[in-house]
Parts: structure tokens; C-alpha cells; sequence
């Protein structure tokens, strides 16, 4: 039989509203891939286009099971952001402990010399904040790479 483990100090009780039914916080879709695509190809945005522009109402947060119809691969990816004319997608690979990281930001960091991309909270997501006074700059990124890619673009106007 399995050991309680004492809580850390840190941890807190959980809000009534940070556990809901998954089924009225994502939408599960199943993808039949044609033969020959490969599974890296549903990562870029431009593939989705005209699904995003659909009424499939496929959201952030959303569940892909995508299967090739020749059945040579099965992949799960997470909808991290949606616009009109694109879906990003994430591929979920659990690391050795069984956790799936998405705080890559590609070839962007996630700080500069000045600013930093730092999650907030649920209402203010992803936020880029100058290092000297704490101050946020923009907020409501949905993930980090969106801030990044945003802080990479203005940094010259919001050098202070």
C-alpha cells in the first residue's frame, strides 16, 4: 500500500474553480490524417487554416487524437492557440515521469537583459514585464511563446 506524503508548506487548499469536468473545459477531437502526412506536418499552423476558419469551434485547451488512415502512427496534440487563420498545436510526449513541458519558446528566450515573460495567473496569463520596476507591459498571452515572440518585436519600444 502507497505512503501518504505530507503536503509542502507551499501548497494550498484548491479553489473550488480550478477542478471541472474536462469535458466543459476542452473539446476531445479525433483526425483522420491522410496516408503519407507525417505527424510533425499537424504542428504547423498553416496546416489547420481552414478549420480554424470553420465552425468546428475547436478551442485552446482542445484534445487532438490524430491516427494516419494507413495506421502507421497515432500522436496526441493540445490546442495552445487559436486564430482566425491558424490552430497552434502542441504534441503531447511525456517526459520519464509521465509530464508533458510546453514552456519551450523555439528558438526565442523567454528574457531579455530588460523583460521577461512570467505566467500570472489565469486573467492575465502570459505577461511581459520589465525587469527594473516589475512593471507589466502587455498581457494575456495564452502561451509563452506568443509573448516572446511579442516582447522580440517591440523591444525596442518598450525599453525604458
Amino acid at each position: 500500500m502507497p505512503q501518504d506524503t505530507p503536503a509542502p508548506h507551499h501548497a494550498r487548499a484548491i479553489a473550488p474553480d480550478r477542478l471541472s469536468f474536462s469535458r466543459s473545459d476542452h473539446s476531445d477531437w479525433h483526425f483522420s490524417v491522410p496516408a503519407g502526412t507525417l505527424p510533425e506536418v499537424l504542428l504547423q499552423s498553416e496546416y489547420w487554416k481552414h478549420v480554424a476558419a470553420s465552425n468546428k469551434h475547436v478551442k485552446a485547451r482542445d484534445i487532438i487524437h490524430a491516427e494516419c488512415e494507413d495506421r502507421s502512427w497515432l500522436a496526441t496534440y493540445t490546442v495552445r492557440d487559436v486564430g482566425p487563420y491558424y490552430i497552434q498545436l502542441a504534441i503531447l510526449t511525456p517526459d520519464s515521469d509521465g509530464v508533458c513541458w510546453f514552456n519551450k519558446a523555439d528558438d526565442l528566450s523567454l528574457e531579455t537583459e530588460t523583460h521577461i515573460v512570467k505566467w500570472i495567473n489565469i486573467g492575465e496569463m502570459y505577461v511581459v514585464r520589465r525587469k527594473s520596476d516589475n512593471e507589466t507591459i502587455e498581457k494575456r498571452f495564452r502561451t509563452p511563446e506568443l509573448a516572446a515572440a511579442w516582447m522580440h518585436k517591440h523591444i525596442r519600444d518598450i525599453a525604458a
